[in-house]
């Protein structure tokens, strides 16, 4: 064995120039190659909608909505209402709708159901089931 001055150092880990040293260096050499991929999914996961950010002003009904995002979730302020609401994404339908549903309510939910990957119109289900059109009004 060959006393570890005379090895290349990465790191915390040896080089992979003498057996002693593969066995240290493989298991670094695997994560690197598979971080890109991990974090190619993660993201993917995270960012579940690519054309438009669901924040700004709506028009719901008669009535608007003002929406920011807030961590993993999206506050939804009514004008003609009290408090706010909290939303989370829930998919995207085999028809390509996007799908975000509020937290629950003694089993019940409102939903979000934009009709475009931009976030832009679409319909908002209220959770006694009535139904209101749904469009961007701005920023």
């Amino acid at each position: 064995m060959v006393p570890a001055a005379t090895h290349k150092t990465i790191g915390d880990t040896v080089c992979a120039c003498m057996p002693c040293c593969r066995r240290y260096s493989r298991p670094l050499r695997t994560a690197l190659v598979r971080l890109p991929l991990l974090l190619i999914f993660l993201f993917s996961q995270v960012q579940p909608v690519l054309g438009g950010e669901f924040e700004g002003l709506y028009q719901v009904g008669k009535t608007r909505c003002n929406v920011k995002p807030v961590k993993m979730a999206y506050e939804v302020k009514w004008a003609k209402g009290h408090g706010s609401m909290f939303f989370f994404f829930s998919r995207k339908t085999p028809e390509g709708k996007y799908l975000f549903v509020s937290e629950s309510f003694r089993h019940k939910v409102d939903t979000f159901l934009f009709d475009d990957s931009l976030l832009t119109r679409g319909k908002f289900i209220r959770s006694d089931g009535k139904v209101f059109s749904l469009g961007k009004t701005g920023k």
